[in-house]
């Protein structure tokens, strides 16, 4: 019989952490799982730290190396559960997080997925308080606008190590977009509110989120970042305007609206100018909103 969770950790040279992670997903509270480990090209002692834990509930599966995304594929391509749930390989989780998870979404059957708190920790395991009560803000204002595709398009706090899906849905919405190196997460979010609800665990955190310096955002610069947040919303902004829904020209403003921040950071004024003018064209309150891009860009 199938386990109620497939529980998918894609790892790449996190052999540091791996073990923790692991340790984490067996003090569940909650015990019907399968645990897959996917190891994307490691050139570290990733498969012998895996080899130590003797448990039939953990698989593990080796791929060359292809990018975050890839790894999440081929896990979801693998999960045999109802349910599942991520934990990247830096990242642990508290010991009723999938009890809580599973509770939300049996006694919730509209919601596709949902996700919980996070509290951030640094490479030795320390919380970090003021990251923490950043973006616990951030869930505040999510209890209040709930966790719909304008709020994700807007302002995003879900971490992947944090969150549970229906793997009937995840199949639905396709796989991650294996062009983006980062971010690719925050893609599929969208993708997937844009067809499914998302609802937000309530209680204290569920997991523990690490920064450290072999995160895989840092090889990236600002610049880099924005550039890959633009093909994203270009690609939302695509999406919605196909859409028939109500509430698509309200999409579709805040999309031009983020793109014209994100343009701005790049430097590409001649895109700012385009974005701009359809921004306001849908949404002339706008105009205010971005007023000092607005004066700063047609005073050139």
């Amino acid at each position: 019989m199938p386990p109620k969770v497939s529980v998918l950790i894609p790892a790449y040279n996190m052999a540091s952490y791996l073990s923790e992670a692991i340790e984490s997903v067996f003090r569940q509270t909650f015990k019907d799982f399968e645990l897959i480990v996917i190891d994307d090209g490691s050139t570290d002692n990733t498969r012998e730290i895996v080899s130590r834990f003797k448990n039939h509930r953990i698989d593990y599966y080796y791929q060359d190396n292809q990018g975050r995304a890839a790894a999440r594929n081929t896990g979801l391509h693998l999960a045999k559960g109802q349910y599942v749930a991520f934990l990247d390989a830096d990242d642990v989780w508290n010991p009723d997080r999938l009890d809580r998870g599973v509770a939300a979404l049996d006694s919730t059957p509209e919601l596709g997925l949902v996700h919980g708190e996070v509290e951030v920790i640094d490479e030795k395991g320390t919380q970090d308080l003021k990251r923490t009560a950043q973006i616990r803000k951030y869930y505040q204002a999510e209890r209040k606008k709930g966790s719909g595709h304008l709020r994700l398009l807007d302002k995003c706090a879900i971490f992947s190590s944090a969150i549970l899906l229906r793997r009937e849905y995840a199949v639905q919405v396709g796989d991650y977009d294996t062009a983006f190196p980062i971010y690719e997460d925050y893609d599929w979010y969208l993708r997937f509110s844009f067809c499914y609800p998302i609802g937000l665990i309530n209680g204290p955190p569920i997991a523990k989120h690490r920064l450290h310096s072999e995160n895989s955002f840092s090889g990236f610069d600002s610049k880099q970042h924005a550039e890959i947040y633009i093909r994203i919303l270009e690609k939302q902004l695509a999406q919605v305007w196909k859409s028939e829904a109500g509430s698509a020209g309200k999409r579709r403003s805040l999309i031009l609206k983020k793109l014209v921040e994100f343009y701005w950071r790049t430097g590409d004024k001649d895109q700012v100018r385009v974005k701009l003018l359809e921004a306001v064209r849908l949404n002339p309150m706008l105009a205010f909103d971005l007023r000092s891009i607005w004066r700063l860009i047609f005073s050139l």
